[in-house]
């Protein structure tokens, strides 16, 4: 009988090892197994929606040299023209540095309609503005009504509410809440 006990012991202590390391392994490598999920197409007509493709470089409402679908960065000088194969090639790099920067801040699970409001967070924003955010940490708490919530605060530039703003945030939104 003595055995009985020490295999169910056995068992409990593998079964409790085996919880562990997969609990590790979510954390470390997300719920995907180390895959990063990618923005949809959905998700990628959004963003084109709300930036619109301009292929000669024009100063944004922040203030910063941009072109094609809202690319910004030193490489972005006044009255640049690009092709418009050009302009989606620096979506797509634009777009995986915001799946990284999604990849490596949240730590919960989410549907595609919630990483796609993220990556046009991220996208639109930037990493920091996420990273700082008291949406990431609501979401990291798994909160998820509460965090996306808080996108529609997210409707600034400087003191000024803008309408462009709060047009992209509640699609933004409607992304988030949407159940899939």
């Amino acid at each position: 009988m003595r055995w009985l006990h020490a295999l169910g012991a056995l068992a409990l202590f593998v079964w409790g090892v085996f919880g562990a390391f997969m609990v590790a392994f979510v954390l470390t490598h997300g719920a995907e197994g180390g895959r990063r999920v990618k923005i949809s197409e959905r998700g990628i007509a959004h963003i084109k929606h709300f930036e619109g493709c301009r292929l000669t470089s024009y100063y944004c409402i922040a203030g910063r040299c941009t072109v094609g679908f809202g690319h910004t960065g030193p490489e972005v000088k006044p009255n640049m023209t690009i092709t418009d194969a050009r302009a989606e090639e620096l979506l797509r790099q634009d777009l995986e540095a915001a799946e990284k920067a999604v990849a490596e801040l949240v730590k919960v699970p989410l549907r595609q309609g919630q990483h796609d409001a993220l990556i046009d967070f991220v996208f639109n924003l930037g990493r920091d503005a996420l990273a700082n955010s008291s949406l990431l940490k609501l979401l990291n708490q798994r909160r998820y009504k509460a965090a996306g919530e808080q996108l529609m605060r997210w409707v600034h530039a400087g003191s000024q509410v803008v309408a462009g703003l709060q047009r992209r945030r509640l699609a933004a939104s409607n992304l988030w809440f949407e159940r899939a």
